[in-house]
């Protein structure tokens, strides 16, 4: 299997690709983050992060996380609590409100081994 390296580079919420000499091989990105892989967010967001020319050459992977309170930098702790906060208070909450209120208020990890499967898929050839 042909693999290609290329440096990806994320400055100020816009994600570049630096280095790679040819974009007629398979290119992958690939994050991990906090939220449920059903979160209909991620669809919405991620693409956001690439440019169209990106786009057709790249094909991007989400692998739910988690968090970490115990590793969180004491301002990421304090925003986090600040927004558990702020959603607590709100009237009328939606049941999306109440689940992010719940992941947002502990530690948790959801990863799975499972969701690099696509990935694997894909570079095989599969998809």
């Amino acid at each position: 299997m042909p693999i290609l390296l290329a440096e990806v580079l994320n400055f100020q919420g816009s994600t570049h690709l630096i280095g790679v000499g040819s974009l007629s091989k398979k290119l992958i990105a690939f994050c991990v983050g906090a939220s449920p892989i059903e979160n209909p967010e991620i669809e919405l967001t991620l693409p956001k992060n690439f440019s169209e020319e990106e786009l057709k050459v790249v094909r991007w992977f989400y692998c739910p996380g988690g968090l970490d309170y115990e590793k969180m930098p004491i301002a990421s702790k304090t925003m986090m609590k600040m927004l558990v906060k702020a959603l607590k208070a709100r009237k009328n909450k939606t049941e999306d409100d109440m689940e992010q209120i719940r992941m947002m208020s502990s530690s948790y990890d959801i990863s799975d081994i499972k969701y690099i499967e696509p990935i694997i898929n894909y570079l095989n050839g599969a998809e």
